[in-house]
């Protein structure tokens, strides 16, 4: 399952406003990690269990596929071995800016990954 957390419901009111700390930031990036920490409308990226990994979060190709869907993508790229179990959409490229904030958090079942190996990532957030 894959969620929309507290963060990311207020980057949408933020956005629509134009508010900070939000202005002019899209929650275009993508980001891995090993940790466990289970789907939860709270995650942050503060949240135990919420791993982030060694590699460099990727800017996503955005697009809206729907008037209500919205889709990043981006190609994640393994520097070691890791069993990958989590993905999000964030605002920042770079790790702990103080801006940052986690859109949308998806736990899954671990991939293994070598070195060099990739993961493909399509997150939509579809407006209901």
């Amino acid at each position: 399952m894959t969620i929309l957390v507290t963060e990311g419901k207020e980057f949408i009111i933020d956005k629509l406003q134009n508010a900070a700390p939000l202005t002019d930031a899209n929650a275009q990036f993508i980001g891995w990690g090993t940790g466990t920490a289970a789907e939860a409308v709270g995650n942050t990226f503060g949240t135990a269990g919420v791993t982030e990994s060694a590699e460099a979060r990727q800017t996503g190709v955005l697009s809206q596929i729907t008037a209500t869907t919205d889709r990043c993508v981006a190609t994640m790229t393994a520097t070691g071995v890791r069993a990958i179990t989590q993905a999000w959409r964030t605002n920042t490229l770079t790790k702990g800016d103080a801006g940052q904030r986690m859109f949308i958090y998806a736990l899954f079942t671990s991939v293994p990954v070598e070195t060099n190996d990739q993961i493909t990532f399509t997150i939509d957030y579809i407006q209901s």
